[in-house]
């Protein structure tokens, strides 16, 4: 378990930039989906 804590710590900061970039113009859910996408991977 704290080794998958440490890996979810991890990746944090890659989503919060990930969300951050969302595309000029995508709506709030649209890049939600683009997000969870993305995190999947």
């Amino acid at each position: 378990m704290q080794q998958h804590l440490a890996q979810s710590k991890a990746q944090l900061p890659g989503l919060i930039e990930n969300i951050q970039a969302r595309p000029e113009g995508m709506a709030c859910d649209a890049n939600a989906e683009r997000v969870l996408a993305s995190f999947k991977h």
